[in-house]
This record gives structure tokens, sequence and C-alpha cells, in this order.
């Protein structure tokens, strides 16, 4: 498997340290000692996981609309989805007219990358696939809280893209040579150390380490 190249799409808007020392009344500092993190970008108006999603794959046809053409299986990847039926995969596929593609959207939180990675390598391996498109966005700001004292300073919102090849096409590229996920759910707090429930709830983290 090869990455053919990869290209991605952030919002304008700029919340940095500063503002969220104004929020909290923590020291700007205290939020790059603790995650390394000196600002982070927002969407607004029309922005959403999906137009985000599209502005990604737009990037990355302006490099190579040719090898786009050839996509046979799209996988978004979100754990804030703007729509649960119109998904990230579903919007990229029609927005970017790759009609030839299966589509969806899986959600593993942080490893979603990772998990359609060896996804698409499965489809390579069984012949089911020769050329993929991963998109990943997310629109945490949709619902985070800034002045969320335990994790509100951590959250971003942006896109990015990946096409995958079965067959080495050009030089310059990346060769996959493994790729290996697993389940953590059983450790520590497991899904208790980070929440996303539309009706009870925003998006929380209230055992980060776990």
């Amino acid at each position: 498997m090869y990455i053919l190249d990869l290209a991605s799409f952030l919002p304008e808007k700029i919340v940095d340290n500063r503002q969220l020392s104004e929020l909290t009344g923590r020291d700007a500092d205290f939020f790059l000692r603790r995650t390394g993190i000196q600002e982070r970008r927002r969407a607004t108006g029309g922005e959403n996981t999906n137009t985000m999603a599209v502005s990604a794959v737009r990037a990355l046809a302006g490099l190579h609309r040719e090898w786009l053409a050839d996509v046979d299986l799209i996988i978004g990847c979100s754990y804030t989805s703007w729509d649960l039926i119109g998904t990230v995969a579903h919007a990229v596929q029609r927005e970017c007219g790759l009609t030839l593609a299966r589509a969806f959207t899986l959600s593993s939180a942080c490893s979603s990358v990772a998990n359609a990675m060896e996804v698409a390598a499965a489809f390579f391996d069984s012949g089911r696939s020769a050329r993929a498109l991963i998109v990943a966005a997310d629109h945490n700001s949709l619902y985070s809280d800034d002045s969320d004292q335990r994790s509100g300073h951590l959250w971003g919102d942006g896109a990015a893209a990946m096409l995958l090849s079965r067959e080495n096409m050009v030089a310059a590229q990346f060769e996959v040579l493994d790729v290996w996920t697993a389940g953590l759910g059983h450790v520590g707090m497991g899904p208790e150390g980070v929440a996303l429930r539309p009706r009870d709830q925003g998006l929380v983290m209230p055992n980060g380490k776990d």
C-alpha cells in the first residue's frame, strides 16, 4: 500500500492561548506547557465537518485530479459528524464527483485514520479496491466549551485527505510497510475517559490520560 499524497483544510478563525487565558483566568503559558498547543482553528459560518472534508479533498484534487478520478473507495473519519446519514464520505463523493467509489464513514476517536488505513489495506489485499481516499474531519468546537477547565483548551477544527494506492505508481511517495491497531477500551477508565453524548452533554474529557 502506498500513500500518493496528502492535503488539508484549516478554518481561518484562530483561538490562541491568550484568548483562553482571558476566559479561564489561567496563565497563557499553562496551555502551552500542558499540551504544546499555541493556537487552534475554529469553524465559522457555514463551515462544518462535511464542508471542511470537501475542501481538503478539493485541495488534493488541485494536485492530482487524474488520480482522484480512479478512486473506488472513500473512507470518512470523524467523531463529530455533521450528519449521521449524509456522512463525510457521502458528502465528499457527491461534491467531488467520485461516482465509482464505495463510501462509508467510521469513528474510533483519535485512531480513526489508523483504523481507516487498516480497512483500506484489507480492501486492497482482497482485490476489492485499487485506489482509496481517506478523509478525516472534526468539528470539535460544535460540541466543546472553551471554559471547561479540564479539556476546553484542547479542541480545534480541521480536515485532511489522504490518497492511497494498492500499486506503486510514482517514485516520490511513501510505502506503508504495515498497519496494526488494537482496541484499548478495557484499560483504565476506557470509554469513560472522554465522551460526546449529544442528548446529555457536549464534548468532555474528565479522564484525559485514560
